[in-house]
């Protein structure tokens, strides 16, 4: 006979759930691991693209931002997870470019993936990044977002 209050529920005991065979240290350890690796492998590309851009061999320096599997000749990509030909950046995190180094920045469905609060920090730093007479272009399926999020940018910097 059980003895009252030991057991809460059939799916848990002392207040714990039943063993489910799932190592829970070797998930955290996974979970550590990828941590470090995400952080490593984006200072690493960080610093072989500032090395890319001193070098001066890419001009002019075209960048797309976010993009994804596809790399475009001529054009550096930016991403945040590994993909081949493309560095690895988190955009919410500041460009790696120095200022008014890129004349072409293309965000092509990658605005609608971040925070409304990332949004202006990212618009802000292609403004930061962009030469004089720079391209920004922009593709999201809400265009009228991104258009007063721009005005709202512009109307703070007058």
């Amino acid at each position: 006979m059980r003895r009252p209050g030991y057991r809460q529920s059939p799916d848990s005991d002392w207040g714990f759930p039943p063993f489910s065979g799932v190592d829970l240290l070797k998930e955290r350890r996974s979970s550590v691991r990828s941590l470090i690796d995400h952080t490593v492998w984006h200072r690493v590309d960080r610093w072989r693209l500032e090395r890319l851009i001193r070098s001066g061999t890419r001009e002019p320096l075209q960048v797309s931002l976010g993009c994804g599997s596809v790399v475009e000749p001529g054009w550096i990509g930016i991403d945040l997870r590994r993909i081949d030909g493309a560095f690895r950046s988190d955009l919410r995190a500041p460009l790696p470019f120095p200022d008014g180094s890129v004349s072409a920045l293309l965000a092509e469905h990658i605005v609608e993936h971040l925070a409304w609060d990332d949004i202006p920090p990212l618009l802000a730093e292609c403004h930061r990044v962009l030469r004089p007479g720079g391209v920004l272009r922009i593709v999201s399926p809400d265009a009228l977002l991104i258009a007063a999020l721009l005005r709202e940018e512009c109307d703070q910097r007058s």
